[in-house]
């Protein structure tokens, strides 16, 4: 399968709501958000019973699984980016934990799959504020009013005698009081609410490291056979060998024993073409078996 059959195929299976894997890593899945689908990468465990029941389904024939492995999983596992322009961007991020994948959607594959649904429509939404007027500004005027006494002196004369002004004058002002208390409060609202964020990030980091924490290291059967006979076909052969520990072919712990038997002494030569026809065969009565 080359790699635009391997993309139309993720397209069409995606379009059509299902699931489609990703050998030792995950699957992809549609998703709907507002009205509008794109697709999501979930990461894989060795007991996920999405991963065993997608096993031997159409979409995730024995052909298609060989070619994600190759194209797809292998340079992750590689710790290489793999970009196809029609389905998206998976870029790895290797740690002690294993191998992480990020996904990016594709614009093409966003097209394909929101091809014959209705345009979203926006309702924008107009908010009117109240005019505020000012309140008018009362000015008090004190009038100050002065008067003359007549005073008649020992000699005849007139003095002009002013009295003390009527008490009065502008009224005390007001002290602005609080006004440093005011500041001290928006001030402690606003550090409340860093920590709060502060907390929550926090919170959010500690979760998602736990959750990562949670994955294992897995492999699957297809890599281990073409590590020991160079070819994914006779990945059968070690099922069988190992079928009482193992639950799928697909999600195998790496912590898991395998036993690898030797299939020069039943006269299988692994690079004779019949040899891995019949090992292919072999593998899809498997896959139909276990998903019975």
């Amino acid at each position: 399968m080359t790699q635009e059959e391997l993309q139309a195929t993720i397209s069409a299976t995606l379009k059509k709501g299902e699931r489609i894997i990703i050998p030792g890593l995950g699957y992809l899945e549609l998703q709907e958000l507002a009205g509008r689908r794109s697709a999501a990468f979930k990461a894989a465990t060795p007991d996920n019973a999405v991963m065993q029941s997608l096993s031997g389904t159409p979409a995730n024939s024995l052909a298609f699984i060989a070619a994600a492995q190759e194209i797809i999983s292998d340079p992750l596992s590689a710790n290489q980016p793999v970009n196809l322009p029609e389905i998206g961007t998976f870029k790895p991020i290797v740690s002690d934990r294993g191998v992480r994948v990020l996904y990016t959607v594709a614009t093409p594959l966003r097209k394909v799959l929101n091809e014959g649904l209705p345009p979203v429509t926006t309702t924008t939404t107009t908010t009117t504020k109240p005019v505020i007027t000012a309140k008018p500004v009362i000015t008090t005027t004190t009038t100050t009013t002065t008067t003359t006494r007549d005073v008649r002196g020992v000699q005849g004369g007139v003095k002009k005698v002013d009295p003390e002004p009527e008490k009065g004058g502008d009224e005390p002002r007001v002290p602005k009081k609080f006004a440093f208390h005011a500041d001290a409060r928006e001030a402690l609202i606003a550090l409340c609410a860093v920590l709060l964020l502060a907390i929550v990030v926090a919170f959010f980091s500690l979760e998602r490291e736990a959750a990562e924490a949670k994955l294992p290291e897995v492999t699957n059967l297809m890599d281990e056979a073409e590590r020991h006979y160079g070819n994914t076909a006779y990945w059968s052969y070690i099922y069988e060998a190992n079928r009482s520990i193992i639950n799928s072919p697909l999600n195998v712990p790496k912590t898991l024993k395998l036993t690898y038997p030797d299939l020069s002494e039943q006269g299988i030569d692994v690079k004779n073409p019949a040899e891995i026809k019949k090992a292919e065969l072999k593998g899809s009565i498997i896959l139909k078996q276990i998903n019975k």
